[in-house]
């Protein structure tokens, strides 16, 4: 599952490379936390209970259930037994791919929770039963994935992060910041749900999230700094519900809706990481103020002698930012 989400601010932090290269465990062999969901659910799926899985393999229940939790890793002969009673062979038992998508959260969850970065948190670790809820999984899920991207973000030393933001404005300088393939785009955008003039209302800007493939979902426990969450896998862009001054709620929307649409990956650096977001803000922009209309209102501004950017925010229902 791949996440974007956008942050309100950067906050320092004593994390290192050393650090975040070893947030994630070392695999194993056998990956015991993916088949241990995987024999769960094909236990459940042949409805068979701990006992009637133990008394065909001869292993004591107990030890089944560490297995199902990934606290134990089965010898060969167990795998074989294993794979006979519910009638799937080894490579099928051993699969890499989850069988369905609440076993995937379930599997990131544990890992996450035996990471060293989770560790490092002392916090009490959530125990994943068939009873939590679907959405307790999709949270944490996310939560995880913004706590890494913001590791990722913060890797960068001062030394780096100065060179990187030099090499970025000595490029928009030589651009004068003007990025024609940007606004191509966002022309193509509003050219798709037949936007043509006037301010870019929320109606509007809902219509070329579906164009794209996205549905939104407003919810109430996204972090405090965190602006947006995009399930790219799922096409889902969760916004927060609470409305913030500082922030007009389209731009942050698009800017999520940019990420996709200007085919953005994970940054290598620091620098790409920058350069990404001048690239979704610049989008955003020249979404809520499209070049040809905004060029048109301009001219006729300018021959009636009467240019002020108080006209060009009301015109297009912008901030003066």
């Amino acid at each position: 599952m791949h996440f974007f989400a956008y942050s309100q601010e950067m906050h320092s932090t004593s994390w290192n490379r050393q650090a975040l290269a070893s947030s994630a465990p070392a695999a194993p062999e056998v990956d015991v936390i993916s088949l241990g969901r995987r024999v769960r659910h094909l236990r459940k799926a042949a409805g068979l209970t701990l006992d009637d899985l133990s008394a065909a393999v001869g292993t004591a229940p107990s030890q089944l259930s560490l297995m199902e939790n990934g606290k134990r890793e089965p010898k060969l002969g167990l795998l074989q037994q294993l794979a006979a009673a519910l009638g799937v062979s080894i490579d099928e038992l051993l699969g890499a791919e989850p069988p369905n998508r609440r076993a995937a959260l379930e599997i990131e969850l544990e890992r996450y929770q035996r990471s060293p970065i989770y560790e490092s948190l002392n916090l009490p670790k959530i125990r994943i039963s068939s009873r939590l809820p679907m959405d307790v999984l999709e949270s944490m899920v996310g939560l995880q994935h913004e706590l890494e991207r913001r590791l990722n973000e913060q890797v960068a030393t001062p030394e780096e992060a100065r060179r990187a933001n030099g090499e970025l404005r000595a490029m928009m300088r030589e651009r004068n910041n003007y990025f024609p393939e940007y606004e191509a785009e966002a022309q193509k955008v509003l050219a798709s749900v037949g936007h043509t003039s006037g301010p870019l209302s929320h109606h509007v800007i809902s219509d070329i999230a579906g164009h794209l493939g996205f549905s939104l979902h407003h919810v109430g426990d996204l972090p405090h700094s965190t602006r947006s969450v995009t399930d790219l896998k799922n096409r889902r862009i969760y916004l927060t519900q609470n409305a913030r001054s500082d922030h007009d709620p389209r731009s942050v929307l698009l800017q999520a809706l940019g990420h996709y649409v200007l085919g953005h990956q994970t940054p290598n650096n620091y620098g790409d990481f920058l350069m990404q977001r001048v690239a979704t803000n610049y989008f955003a922009a020249a979404l809520l103020l499209p070049e040809q209309a905004t060029v048109a209102f301009l001219q006729e501004a300018k021959q009636a002698k009467e240019i002020a950017v108080e006209d060009i925010r009301d015109a297009f229902a912008v901030s003066y930012e």
